[in-house]
């Protein structure tokens, strides 16, 4: 906006020049416009959507893949459709998806992410699950990895290899006990882990998170990706080291997150604000340079 003041009618003067005055200034939205698809469910969807509904800071939206006819999806505005081309994804900051199933959204799905992140500067944070994740990761959908369909692919800050999977080992490894996420030196200065102003009292709390039992395992982190947090047990390697749980990147101007695992509802065990503020903090960090304009951090 253009704003302009003018004084008149004020009497002899020697000059006019200075009764004039203008500024522009600059409205930006303050709530992030988050749309969540979801292939089914799970106790972390059904937490995530509770905990997004909640806040005050975000406009809410969500697509249940799962759900039956008839179903009103969860959001302050219930959708009826999801967008159709990327002009209608662009109304929203950050997509949030939580293992769904890619085929089932359409042929123009993968463009349209591209083009949301690539183009539009907007956030997104996979999130794998036990339902799709594999099948979308399986070694025929990597071998067209250059097809349009796979393309949305490219934005994400993890490579999976055609071929890997968990071994049934490593399968009954992972459901015997609970395993805490090993924080890189980035990760322990990252804001998506400060859940206490004070240094000991954070360090308190990340060692007392309840831990997962199942998560996806990746090949590695691409160049250029930031990785913030690792598998805890020290069986669960490969020749890149531990696991990768959680890495973001840069992809043009918008900003992509990888999540390996899908229990952070676990946290709510120690105290809800926990698993709210991650969120919290991982919606704002992706959404708020599309707010911006890409003019942040």
């Amino acid at each position: 906006y253009e704003l302009r003041a003018r004084i008149a009618d004020a009497g002899a003067e020697l000059t006019e020049a200075d009764n004039v005055a203008q500024r522009s200034i600059k409205v930006v939205r303050q709530r992030i416009r988050v749309l969540l698809i979801a292939g089914s469910a799970s106790p972390e969807v059904q937490f995530l959507r509770n905990s997004l509904l909640r806040d005050q800071g975000v406009e809410f939206a969500s697509w249940l893949q799962s759900a039956s006819d008839g179903y009103e999806h969860v959001g302050h505005r219930p959708l009826r459709r999801l967008p159709a081309d990327a002009k209608e994804l662009e109304y929203y900051d950050v997509l949030v998806l939580f293992d769904p199933d890619m085929a089932a959204l359409g042929a123009s799905w993968p463009a349209m992410i591209t083009h949301f992140v690539g183009h539009a500067g907007g956030g997104l944070i996979y999130v794998a699950g036990e339902m799709y994740s594999q099948r979308l990761f399986s070694a025929s959908a990597l071998a067209s990895a250059g097809s349009p369909e796979a393309s949305w692919l490219a934005s994400l800050p993890v490579v999976v290899d055609p071929g890997l999977y968990e071994s049934s080992a490593e399968v009954r490894l992972g459901a015997r006990e609970a395993w805490n996420l090993e924080l890189t030196p980035e990760g322990e200065h990252d804001a998506a882990f400060r859940f206490a102003p004070d240094t000991q009292r954070n360090k308190e709390i990340l060692v007392s998170l309840p831990g997962m039992y199942w998560h996806f395992p990746v090949t590695r982190a691409k160049q250029g990706a930031t990785v913030l947090a690792r598998h805890g047990d020290p069986r669960m390697q490969n020749q890149f080291g531990r696991h990768v749980l959680l890495a973001t990147q840069m992809y043009g101007p918008g900003r992509t997150t990888f999540i390996g695992f899908d229990s952070t509802y676990r946290w709510r065990y120690l105290h809800e604000e926990y698993f709210d503020g991650f969120w919290a903090r991982m919606v704002d960090r992706l959404g708020r340079a599309k707010v911006l304009g890409g003019r942040y951090p």
